[in-house]
């Protein structure tokens, strides 16, 4: 019960009653659109000011930060489109100049984990394609990428080239070293030191 839950939070915390608030009317409006209702035929949209929004930017727009976990799709034949659909929609709201995620200039950091897994090192998939463009006009469209990786190695170096900073931790396969040396511009010294941190 949503008055339940917003008499719990604000009696014990009063200073969150107007996230309390903001929380039930969000989850409300979820659970009444079925917006999560897999049976539905049509494309799940969130009317926010008179506008029609994908579930991922209406839900940014309610201040709910979303986060998709993608451990079961990865291994479908989709999943890369699926992915570049994602993205596509907030890159498009980003740019698009009726959108209010373009007028309040409301800036954006996609976290992508893993980021081998959308990459193919044969031919470039829709995915990185549009990752590609996430971070190629990332800064016009307020837009960050952020993505972490195990292997270095599988990713597409057009994906590295559009990097700006680079976080390691101790590897000790000279391989991965070696692509993040040339990728990056990386001095030996600082590479050989790679080896070596605690």
């Amino acid at each position: 019960d949503y008055n339940e839950v917003i008499g719990l939070m604000t009696s014990n915390y009063p200073k969150m009653e107007n996230m309390a608030h903001a929380l039930s009317a969000t989850l409300k409006m979820i659970y009444d659109n079925e917006i999560f209702d897999i049976s539905s035929s049509g494309v799940s949209r969130i009317c926010i000011d008179g506008k029609d929004y994908g579930v991922l930017p209406g839900l940014m727009l309610r201040g709910l930060v979303p986060a998709l976990n993608t451990t079961l799709l990865k291994t479908q034949p989709y999943f890369s489109n699926y992915i570049y659909a994602v993205l596509d929609e907030i890159y498009t709201v980003q740019v698009d100049r009726s959108s209010r995620f373009y007028s309040e200039k409301i800036k954006v950091a996609l976290f992508i984990d893993e980021l081998e897994r959308l990459c193919d090192t044969k031919s470039e998939t829709r995915a990185e394609k549009m990752i590609n463009q996430c971070m190629g006009a990332g800064r016009m469209a307020r837009l960050a990428v952020i993505w972490a990786t195990q292997v270095i190695g599988n990713v597409n170096p057009i994906l590295t080239s559009n990097t700006n900073y680079l976080f390691a931790f101790t590897m000790k396969n000279y391989d991965q070293i070696k692509i993040i040396e040339k990728n990056f511009d990386l001095p030996k010294f600082l590479a050989k030191d790679i080896t070596t941190l605690n």
